[in-house]
This record gives C-alpha cells, sequence and structure tokens, in this order.
C-alpha cells in the first residue's frame, strides 16, 4: 500500500512536470509569434501610408523646408531689423522653435521613403508613433494647424508678418487641397484606406 502511493504521489510529481514543461513551451512559441506579427505589421505600415501625388509631395517639402529656414532666420534676427527684434518675447521664440520643428516633420513625411529612411529609419518611427502622419487627412489637418499656426504668427516686422502670412497661407491651401483630394477619391468610389506599394 505504501508503495503504491508512493509510486501515485510520484506519477503526479512527474504530471505536473510535464504540465510546466507545456507551459514554458506555449509561452516560448507565443513569444515568437508576437515577435513575427510585430515584424510583419512594421512592413504592413510602410504599405498603408497614404501617397499624395508627386506635385504636392514636392510643395509640401519645400514649404517645410522654407518654414523651417524662416523661423529660424527670425528666431535669430539673421534678416530683418533691430527694433522689430527688440518686441520679439519668448513666446514668439517658442512659437519660432515650435514652426521649426513642425517644418521638418512636413519634410519628413513627404520625403521618398529611401532617403527619409537612411541611418535611424526617421520616416517610418514617425509613422508608426504619430500614426495619424501616415493617413492623407490626418497630415492635411496637421497642414492645416502648423499653416494657421503661421498665419497667427504676427512679427512686428512687416517682412516676416509676410513671410509667415504667405507660408501659413499655402499651408492651409495645402491642407484643403490634401483633404479635396481624399473627398475625391471618396466619391469616385475609390477605397482610400487600401494598401499601396510604397515607391
Amino acid at each position: 500500500m505504501a508503495t503504491a502511493s508512493s509510486s501515485a504521489g510520484g506519477g503526479g510529481g512527474g504530471g505536473s512536470g510535464g504540465v510546466a514543461s507545456a507551459a514554458g513551451r506555449l509561452a516560448v512559441d507565443g513569444a515568437k509569434a508576437t515577435a513575427n506579427a510585430t515584424s510583419r505589421s512594421v512592413v504592413m505600415l510602410s504599405t498603408y501610408v497614404a501617397q499624395n501625388p508627386t506635385s504636392v509631395k514636392f510643395i509640401c517639402c519645400l514649404l517645410g523646408l522654407a518654414l523651417s529656414v524662416a523661423s529660424v532666420l527670425s528666431m535669430f534676427n539673421l534678416i530683418g531689423n533691430e527694433e522689430a527684434h527688440e518686441k520679439w518675447d519668448r513666446s514668439r521664440t517658442m512659437q519660432s522653435a515650435y514652426i521649426f520643428f513642425f517644418g521638418m516633420v512636413i519634410v519628413f513625411c513627404e520625403l521618398r521613403e529611401e532617403w527619409a529612411n537612411k541611418g535611424c529609419e526617421l520616416q517610418v518611427k514617425l509613422f508608426r508613433y504619430f500614426y495619424f502622419l501616415a493617413t492623407q487627412p490626418g497630415r492635411a489637418v496637421f497642414y492645416f494647424y502648423v499653416g494657421s499656426v503661421s498665419l497667427l504668427m504676427w512679427p512686428e516686422s512687416d517682412l516676416w508678418k509676410w513671410i509667415y502670412l504667405s507660408l501659413g497661407g499655402a499651408l492651409c491651401l495645402l491642407g484643403a487641397i490634401m483633404i479635396g483630394l481624399r473627398c475625391l477619391q471618396c466619391c469616385r468610389g475609390e477605397a482610400p484606406d487600401e494598401p499601396q506599394a510604397s515607391a
């Protein structure tokens, strides 16, 4: 009787060991499946990025670059008069810094994928963590926002006032054009959210 119960106890210990090893194998298989799914989702992200027409991409890159350059020039008063720069306060300096950053984001959103992702894959990370920039409506609203911030920045200098008005107005117009392109796709019955091949 004692031997029967001890053999039963030994069998029970082996059974729990088998359950533990099966659970371990399942955990490892689950981790591998998660890693595979994550790598596939990164690849899928690049195929779901909305691509603008080449002319719109070119204009967006130029506007983003011009906005960044203008904000640096105005921040450090490299062009303009001293009297107007004396009235320049910290909030306008911060606005210029934000506009510089947003201009560079616009450039990296619209650059060709192979150019923007050289080195540290900046465009991939930008679209992964700020997914609204990977969609046409999200990018259009972002451009409209940056344009409106630029429009509302009223420096004392007439030169900078016209520069920010023209760049901000152009970005707002570009955002409206991108929304129009999206609506045109929807009206034609095209599915704008289908994956497109990356160029």
